[in-house]
């Protein structure tokens, strides 16, 4: 077989697809669309996403952030340290000895669990997703009356 004999299976529906008329909008879609984009153009800064923000608003969300990270690494006790910050933070360490807890379950079911096993999970998530993603597309384009 000569390779440049090869037709691509795909250029009939390709060249069907091509020779379809252009499908229009519904008449009250313009309407819809303009009176959408200006009740989001109306609204408040800080209802806006982060990105439309001032510049100022979005380097004190930063500078807000990177201080609460840092206030809550300075404040969580290292292990076997005292908890003399204080009484405030009591209700933190119950919460803290949970969550240590929990990371040592995790560390040592993934020490014991054959790692063949994580990936069949993920991959059994992945296909769940698409899955799931699938259906919803399938029942909006078929169920939606817009």
């Amino acid at each position: 077989m000569n390779p440049t004999d090869h037709r691509d299976p795909a250029d009939p529906l390709h060249r069907a697809l091509r020779d379809l008329p252009d499908v229009s909008a519904p008449a009250s879609l313009e309407n819809r669309v303009f009176t959408a984009l200006g009740e989001r153009a109306a609204l408040p800064w800080w209802r806006q996403p982060v990105t439309a923000w001032p510049v100022a608003a979005q380097a004190g969300l930063v500078a807000l952030s990177l201080a609460a990270a840092t206030g809550l690494t300075l404040v969580v006790p290292d292990e076997g340290a005292s908890l003399e910050v204080g009484d405030w933070i009591t209700p933190l360490s119950g919460g803290w000895t949970a969550l240590q807890g929990l990371g040592e379950a995790a560390s040592a079911t993934v020490a014991v669990v054959p790692p063949v096993l994580f990936l069949g999970a993920i991959a059994a998530g992945v296909i769940a997703a698409v899955t799931l993603g699938g259906g919803v597309a399938a029942y909006r384009s078929l169920c939606n009356s817009d």
